[in-house]
């Protein structure tokens, strides 16, 4: 038998039995929907407050890092009396510098100091402030919470909260510092702006900064970001991806038992079928070559399923919670008119997945050597 002889007998037992076909290709991508739309929704949720974040701020994120000019020398517990001491100008100048260098490593520009007012507010350097319009042309004034509103949690059946009061709002605003004059003074804040999304992650990676989620350290430059998608944003979302990977794995595990345990079971009840391969002169090597190419129609159509089903339902999710989802990007954006959020995104780890899917036909096939003969 030649090839095309092969795969027209493979597809033409395809066709003679679709119901059991079309069962089993549901059998084998079930698993596979689901871990499809779960990286789906995470990578889309990810790209979509990334590209907003990047709306807001133009493409680009600021941020400050303090450098301590005094330090407390003496604090008296009944008076709340603090006396402090000036750092050495050149320990502050060396700390300054290390600061300037490290962010500049990752793209980042210098823009200068800042000041604050009498009510703590930082007043930014004449620099940012002379190209914030031009910068940042959608951003408005505004208070920000948390990705989760209880105002969601009453008013819809919205059943992700569990995982979005795990995600940071964007930084939007101008920080504050502490009313207290004394503490106020005691440092200087440095103005850095960063090209892109993906630098300021680059940077929030970094183990030579820390933010709230890391433990402090003198050793490292404390950076913040005052415009943009915060470190936490990138490192929440780094941890939120090994759990769905860490989860996905363990599914496709178990995914990948089912469709082997399938094609065993494909295999005894074509028993009669084979036979009937023999009596027609097919070799063992050829009934083998015949049921590979089975199994990979299967996985491969399979894989179709699985990807094009997992589309329709966060298709349908987008559109059954638009009104959520717009009220909570707008919310946490402060942008007007939104126009509608559709939640899709595709990673490297979706095309291991399919791939692995698609792969599993080689499995079936060295499980099922000896019955194939």
């Amino acid at each position: 038998m030649k090839l095309k002889d092969i795969a027209r007998v493979t597809w033409k037992g395809l066709k003679n039995d679709r119901k059991r076909n079309i069962i089993t290709i549901i059998v084998m991508s079930i698993i596979f929907v689901v871990i499809f739309i779960a990286n789906f929704w995470l990578q889309g949720f990810e790209d979509t407050y990334l590209e907003f974040t990047s709306q807001v701020a133009g493409g680009k994120s600021y941020g400050i890092t303090n450098i301590l000019t005094r330090e407390i020398k003496n604090y008296n517990p009944e008076t709340a009396e603090i006396e402090y001491q000036d750092v050495e100008l050149q320990e502050v100048q060396a700390k300054k510098n290390k600061a300037i260098a490290l962010i500049e490593s990752y793209g980042g520009v210098y823009v200068g100091e800042g000041e604050y007012d009498e009510s703590g507010k930082l007043i930014l350097p004449t620099e940012y402030e002379e190209s914030e319009a031009k910068t940042c042309p959608n951003r408005r004034q505004g208070n920000i919470g948390s990705f989760s509103y209880e105002c969601l949690e009453r008013s819809s059946s919205y059943l992700l909260n569990p995982i979005l009061n795990l995600i940071p709002a964007p930084k939007l605003n101008i920080p504050k510092a502490n009313s207290d004059k004394n503490i106020r003074h005691s440092f200087i804040t440095l103005v850095f702006e960063l090209p892109n999304s993906e630098a300021a992650r680059n940077l929030a990676m970094s183990d030579k900064i820390n933010t709230s989620m890391t433990s402090m350290d003198e050793q490292k430059v404390n950076f913040g970001i005052f415009l943009g998608a915060p470190p936490e944003f990138y490192l929440t979302m780094n941890y939120l991806h090994i759990a769905f990977r860490v989860a996905s794995i363990i599914l496709v595990v178990v995914a990948l038992i089912v469709i082997v345990f399938t094609s065993i079971r494909l295999v005894d009840n074509d028993k009669k079928i084979i036979a009937l391969y023999r009596s027609l002169g097919a070799s063992v090597y050829q009934i083998r070559i015949i049921y590979t190419f089975r199994f990979l129609l299967l996985t491969t159509l399979s894989a179709i399923f699985a990807i094009a089903t997992s589309i329709i339902i966060m298709a349908m999710y987008s559109i059954i919670e638009q009104s959520d989802l717009t009220t909570l990007f707008s919310l946490a954006f402060r942008l007007d008119g939104l126009q509608s959020i559709f939640i899709l995104g595709i990673n490297v780890d979706i095309a291991a997945y399919l791939a692995a899917l698609i792969a599993s036909s080689g499995i079936c096939t060295l499980v099922n050597l000896r019955r194939l003969r």
